[in-house]
């Protein structure tokens, strides 16, 4: 037989999680170039999930390790390396002057961030402030932003709402190259469409008595 090649040791795992009132959650595991889809009704914890894993809502009780470190361990800083998120309103994302300056942060060539803004159709808006865009260009302008810091892991909460078909398109080919080169996806979206271009694996958040 062929030998076998060791499977790549999991991104993330979280074990028995509870915040206060919300039904405990599912254990996860995460691997690098998976997408899994976090599905349940309004309320039940998804976007909580997220902001646990990304270090901004400390869990009641149980553990989450990324890249086998627990992130209690960890600063917030520490964790946005590793950890992008794209926040549902972007409003509290966007901090520069220029939509160019958004994505071009330290670190970040002019031509990776000329690339991205191309990519999700937000060139000729470059030197516009991001608040002047409208609700679905800052969305992809925010996506954009955390996508050029190269995170291992992406937690997007909603964030197609508001897209037309084009652009909707533009933001599902930008995410496709990330797990195609190995970054891992974690989202929340009440759009079937998604999960099925994005070749997502369900995960029911939010039922009572498992």
């Amino acid at each position: 037989p062929l030998p076998t090649s060791p499977s790549p040791p999991p991104l993330l795992q979280t074990h028995s999680l509870t915040l206060h009132s919300y039904p405990p959650y599912g254990d996860l595991t995460l691997y690098p170039g998976e997408t899994t889809l976090l599905k349940g009704d309004n309320g039940s914890g998804k976007t909580t999930l997220l902001r646990m894993i990304s270090g901004l809502v400390k869990p009641t009780a149980g553990s989450i390790d990324l890249l086998g470190c627990p992130i209690v361990r960890q600063r917030i800083v520490e964790i946005a390396q590793t950890v992008g998120f794209v926040f549902q309103n972007p409003i509290h994302q966007l901090f520069a002057d220029t939509v160019q300056q958004e994505v071009q942060q330290p670190g970040i060539s002019a031509s990776t961030a000329d690339g991205i803004l191309a990519q999700l159709n937000l060139k000729e808006r470059a030197e516009q402030h991001p608040q002047s865009l409208s609700q679905g260009q800052k969305r992809r302008l925010a996506l954009g932003a955390v996508l050029a810091r190269q995170p291992k892991l992406c937690l997007l909460d909603e964030i197609t709402v508001g897209q037309d078909t084009q652009s909707l398109q533009l933001m599902l080919n930008l995410l496709q190259r990330f797990t195609g080169s190995g970054g891992t996806l974690l989202l929340t979206s009440h759009d079937p469409a998604v999960a099925k271009a994005l070749n997502a694996k369900i995960v029911e958040v939010g039922k009572k008595g498992r």
